[in-house]
């Protein structure tokens, strides 16, 4: 019965993900980007009944809709940092979308064997202000979570932050790295042959 429960719970809550990124559809003008996420929405959808009707069946990892979701977060991220759409309903979408990613990893022991630990809840109460020498980070954003795993060390291997925002690409993980550095919040410094960053 608790199955059944959670089985529509994950429904009702991937419902709610389609429905928030038709809506960004809708409000997005720029036609090359329009294309682009009504190719995600459709490759999710695939993704999800492929999932439902033979993944869970078989008890395999959902690596198809996970890469779909990672996907469709990267692209309204880029979206955010380009202002293509208002901030607002892509925040509000990524969000869910990487809370349903975080389930998918937790879901089974498969999941936990051979994945990376998943993205952690931000829980830093300290004030952004305080530790922004250039400019300020937009709360809940990636950039902002990665930064403050940063900071809670003296130093952080790229291995290290990569594994521990795995929900998200490696290539969106060295993207805000580097506009953490160009901003002026990082810093990278190279022992030999190890990188290491840290809080400015």
């Amino acid at each position: 019965m608790n199955n059944k429960i959670m089985a529509s719970d994950k429904h009702s809550e991937f419902i709610i993900i389609i429905t928030k990124l038709f809506g960004v559809r809708e409000i997005i003008s720029d036609p090359f980007f329009a294309v682009r996420i009504q190719e995600n929405i459709t490759s999710l959808l695939k993704s999800y009944i492929n999932y439902c009707l033979c993944g869970r069946g078989q008890k395999s990892k959902p690596r198809d809709l996970m890469n779909s979701l990672k996907l469709l977060s990267d692209l309204l991220e880029e979206m955010r940092y380009l202002k293509i759409s208002p901030a607002i309903p892509l925040a509000s979408s990524q969000e869910l979308i990487l809370r349903y990613l975080r389930g998918l990893m937790i879901a089974g022991p498969e999941e936990k064997a051979n994945d990376s630990p998943p993205l952690k809840t931000h829980s830093d109460p300290a004030p952004q202000t305080q530790t922004l020498p250039s400019r300020k980070i937009i709360a809940g954003t990636n950039k902002e979570r990665i930064f403050n795993f940063v900071r809670q060390a003296p130093e952080r291997r790229p291995k290290e932050i990569i594994d521990q925002f795995s929900v998200l690409s490696e290539r969106t993980v060295k993207r805000n790295l580097k506009e953490l550095i160009r901003e002026g919040l990082i810093t990278k410094k190279q022992e030999n042959r190890a990188v290491y960053y840290s809080a400015s």
